[in-house]
């Protein structure tokens, strides 16, 4: 499974609620059309993040996939057709925007996670560190952090 994540701002002048109506709009159209290989997306809304601009709310688009054969029909299909005139609408109100693609190591994802989680941890990977020993400290602080037996309690 994948995520592409795209976080983004409205343009100065603006209006918040237009700009928030167009995406959730863009969102649902998106959903309704259903690309192959596309599973749901979601946007959430920060007061601020270190990355963007400062003195505007930031935007933080999910959209997640099963797997990289799916990151083509999602990207046509995002400006094309039905989805067209919303994804048009929305980007002509944006001022910048950055995204990244994730992909999920370990368990199993449930959307409804995103919007429960309060904050996340973000760090360099140390130069010169494979990814197998960074994975291996990252399985091993999540044991510590939630026991051996995950969240059961």
């Amino acid at each position: 499974m994948l995520a592409y994540v795209f976080w983004h701002q409205r343009a100065k002048q603006t209006d918040q609620t237009e700009y928030q109506q167009k995406l959730v709009a863009f969102h649902q159209i998106l959903q309704q059309r259903h690309p192959q290989g596309f599973l749901f997306s979601m946007v959430l809304e920060f007061e601020q993040l270190p990355w963007m601009g400062v003195g505007l709310e930031a935007y933080e688009d999910w959209y997640v996939v099963e797997n990289s054969a799916a990151l083509d029909p999602l990207d046509e299909a995002a400006v094309s057709g039905i989805c067209r005139d919303p994804h048009n609408q929305v980007a002509r109100l944006a001022g910048n925007g950055t995204g990244g693609l994730y992909r999920f190591k370990q368990g199993s994802f449930d959307h409804s996670q995103l919007s429960q989680i309060r904050s996340t941890t973000w760090f360099n990977k140390p130069t010169g560190m494979s990814y197998e020993r960074l994975y291996e400290i990252l399985r091993q602080q999540n044991i510590e952090q939630q026991g051996p037996y995950g969240n059961a309690r």
